[in-house]
């Protein structure tokens, strides 16, 4: 007999959308296929994190990959486009997990037959521009087109991949988190820990829940948390602080701004 979130035999839209039953899509089909032995080998962070990245232990640093698949509509939207929304996330998930060294990216492109020409030319210079802004660059990808109403639009993946010395380099000690629920965990079990840098877009627990339920923790009141968003849109800073972020900064992430934003917090 059939249990779980597959049941029903069909895959639904709540399935996607980062809540409750993406989670237990992931865990109970992906992470059950997945399955290795021992589960989670020493030195490396994966699957079993429930996030879009992974890490690997090399020497005394950590190289870091991860993929993201974009679907939006409209492909364009006030401040941005699904080209610097799929650039900007990858590259602000890498720098969520310490790593702000960046490698490359990759760059995987589904087209629906029938998309305009121009329209595409504009995703990939605003992804070209966000490349920039990021000092990173794509070094490799794919390119495919569907039939007429098979796909909507267009489909982005991004993948990156990139090591963890840029914040080692300046004296700091780095730990990652990769969901909301973690996060908590490492804060409370960490003495002295001096800032946080909050990823808003996380599985199921989202950075404002995050971010509030810490702040209902009377010793973390006054705790430093930085607050990254790919979205750029307008009133995301002040959704930010009112969940309790103590200042905020937009993908992608500079690493010179990022680096000053720091200074200010670790040294107030």
């Amino acid at each position: 007999m059939t249990t779980g979130v597959l049941a029903d035999d069909r895959i639904m839209l709540r399935h996607g959308a980062g809540g409750r039953a993406m989670r237990r899509l992931i865990e109970e089909s992906f992470c059950r296929a997945f399955a290795t032995d021992p589960e989670q080998p020493a030195g490396i962070i994966g699957l079993s994190a429930m996030d879009d990245g992974a890490a690997v232990r090399i020497g005394d640093q950590w190289l870091v990959l991860t993929t993201d698949s974009h679907v939006i509509h409209p492909v364009f939207f006030p401040g941005g486009d699904i080209g610097r929304l799929a650039v900007s996330g990858t590259v602000n998930d890498l720098a969520m997990m310490g790593a702000t060294d960046v490698l490359g990216l990759t760059c995987s492109v589904i087209i629906e037959e029938g998309f305009a020409a121009h329209d595409l030319e504009r995703i990939l210079a605003s992804m070209h521009q966000a490349c920039e802004e990021a000092h990173a660059r794509v070094i490799t990808g794919d390119t495919k087109v569907m039939g007429k109403g098979e796909i909507d639009g267009i489909v982005i993946n991004t993948t990156g991949i990139a090591l963890t010395s840029m914040l080692e380099n300046q004296s700091m000690d780095v730990l990652g988190a990769t969901n909301g629920r973690q996060a908590i965990e490492l804060i409370e079990s960490v003495p002295d820990l001096s800032v946080v840098l909050m990823d808003i877009m996380m599985p199921g627990m989202d950075g404002y829940e995050t971010m509030r339920r810490i702040r209902r923790i009377a010793q973390f009141r006054t705790l430093p948390i930085l607050a990254l968003t790919a979205k750029a849109m307008k009133g995301d800073r002040e959704k930010c602080l009112q969940a309790g972020a103590s200042d905020y900064i937009a993908k992608p992430v500079n690493t010179d701004q990022l680096l000053s934003l720091l200074r200010v917090w670790l040294y107030r």
